[in-house]
């Protein structure tokens, strides 16, 4: 498990993509990390809002509109 520190840092580093102006990295991280997030927390209400209250604005918003496509 991470400590509180990494996972501040990982969690940034993840905003800090989304936010980027290299639109093949922001994808990226919205395809490949994000959505993986959502996909892992399927199910699992609690896992998902550890990982919600964590992640930054723009990262939360992916995130949210990709757990509630197709809903």
């Amino acid at each position: 498990m991470f400590n509180d520190a990494d996972k501040a840092m990982l969690f940034q580093h993840i905003e800090d993509g989304m936010l980027s102006n290299d639109d093949d990295l922001a994808t990226a991280v919205a395809t490949g990390l994000v959505e993986s997030l959502v996909n892992a927390s399927d199910g699992n209400d609690e896992l998902w809002g550890k990982i919600v209250q964590n992640l930054g604005i723009e990262s939360q918003k992916h995130a949210i509109a990709w757990r509630n496509f197709g809903q």
